[in-house]
């Protein structure tokens, strides 16, 4: 997946996401990873949206390509919590 943006804080490029099923948007790691909990998918007028499951093991196993959360990843994750 592409970068479209770096992170503020890191620099880290970055792919913001719509994710279901609130429809917020989310800073994404845009190179796949083997562990990743997050997946492309696409709403019923078929609008790529990513799916996010709890852990790894709760992606559909047909899933061959997996992302992760800039949130996993950023060292500055923490200045960008909400309270």
């Amino acid at each position: 997946m592409r970068a479209d943006a770096q992170c503020r804080s890191c620099r880290a490029p970055i792919r913001w996401v719509i994710v279901l099923p609130k429809m917020k948007r989310m800073p994404l790691d845009p190179e796949p990873v083997e562990d990743g909990n997050m997946w492309v998918d696409h709403t019923e007028d078929g609008t790529p949206v990513m799916s996010v499951a709890l852990s790894g093991d709760g992606v559909p196993r047909n899933i061959p390509i997996r992302y992760v959360s800039h949130f996993v990843s950023c060292p500055d994750r923490d200045s960008w919590r909400k309270s």
